[in-house]
């Protein structure tokens, strides 16, 4: 797709603004003067101001159909991918046929017909459990230099859902859906979890925290994150009713136990003395900063999520041989430590480690396998 990318993409040195934005622009510039030099405002000119500015953000800056500028954008995950087209659809015609026929010649894949579909970037397209949105919004924003623009434009925006929250929350039995046959309304009803009852208080609080967690840290880069509060409301209420089945009372008899200041705290105790377990409070606010140092640990696997793990080894970045900064890291696996006898460094350092794995940079993996021919 790289090289697709390079033969495809055309890009003049300098874009044309269109002639109609041109004209909306010198009749802006004209009445923000007439009116910045009057002496008093006065109706007619604030009204012309406003009707220019308008006028202006209603008109493209570049013809979106302009010829001679073409662009491709990939991403692939997994088995999964997504190519974004500024241009005809008849060139997302070609490239999709070119796709298929490098999947099938070279790699002996055969691509979906059914999941593989053209569609105006207006739409949604679902990708990675989000929909994929371009605006087409001419609302107006201030920048900092006091210009009023359409910031959102054009932009690629990231929505969540509503069938993926629902249906999680319907696969933990946390709420039940019935349609009404008569009127077709659907009726959503917190459930108790059953599978959770035979669990001490805490333990049941932290894995409906765990879950939570896991959904917004997967969702926190979209726009309409907040959509996650009905997912919360009914989840909580299942909690609450799961808790209330354990002890067999009423979720007001639970809320009156064991709510401070509106939160679900559960008390436990520990060697270090008693602390609590809070059920999650901290709402679903968008993240601008993307999924970096962001994990979704659970709670029975928390103690086991040291820096000695792979996963943390690996986010390092730092060769175990050489100590060295690498950009990407190599790992190295033997079936058991046993078969080491310490032959060489690589050997030294696992039986060193006690561990049956080597993160290394690519130099070192390279020398470990000139090692290994060498005996």
């Amino acid at each position: 797709m790289q090289e697709y990318k390079e033969k495809y993409d055309c890009e003049p040195e300098r874009r044309k603004t269109t002639k109609e934005y041109e004209r909306a622009s010198r009749r802006y510039r004209k009445a923000r003067k007439a009116l910045a030099d009057a002496e008093k405002s006065t109706p007619e000119l604030i009204r012309e101001f406003k009707d220019s500015r308008m006028e202006k953000m209603n008109q493209h800056y570049y013809n979106p159909f302009e010829e001679g500028y073409k662009k491709i954008q990939y991403n692939r995950y997994a088995d999964d991918f997504v190519i974004g087209v500024i241009g005809s659809k008849r060139d997302a015609e070609k490239i999709k046929e070119d796709v298929r026929i490098f999947l099938k010649e070279r790699l002996h894949l055969e691509m979906s017909e059914e999941k593989t579909e053209i569609t105006h970037a207006s739409k949604p397209v679902r990708y990675l459990g989000y929909d994929f949105k371009v605006m087409r919004s001419k609302s107006m924003k201030r920048c900092k230099n006091g210009d009023m623009k359409r910031v959102w434009n054009g932009k690629v925006f990231l929505y969540v859902p509503k069938e993926k929250w629902v249906k999680k929350a319907m696969e933990r039995g946390a709420i039940q859906v019935k349609r009404n046959k008569g009127t077709g309304k659907e009726t959503w009803r917190p459930m108790p979890r059953k599978d959770l009852m035979n669990r001490n208080d805490a333990d049941i609080v932290s894995t409906f925290n765990s879950e939570i967690w896991g959904l917004y840290n997967f969702y926190r880069i979209a726009e309409n994150v907040g959509v996650l509060h009905k997912y919360y409301y009914m989840v909580r209420y299942s909690m609450l009713k799961t808790l209330a089945g354990k002890h067999r009372t009423k979720v007001s008899a639970i809320k009156k136990r064991f709510m401070v200041d509106k939160v679900l705290r559960i008390p436990y105790d520990t060697t270090k003395g008693r602390k609590y377990c809070e059920f999650y409070h901290d709402g679903f606010k968008k993240h601008s900063d993307g999924y970096d140092n962001v994990s979704d640990v659970m709670p029975n696997y928390k103690k086991y999520d040291s820096r000695h793990t792979i996963i943390n080894r690996i986010k390092a970045g730092k060769c175990e041989i050489c100590g060295e900064q690498a950009e990407y890291l190599c790992m190295h696996h033997v079936r058991t430590l046993k078969s080491l006898k310490g032959r060489d460094i690589f050997e030294k350092k696992m039986l060193e480690m006690r561990r049956k794995s080597l993160a290394l940079c690519p130099d070192c993996f390279e020398l470990l396998h000139e090692t290994k021919e060498s005996r």
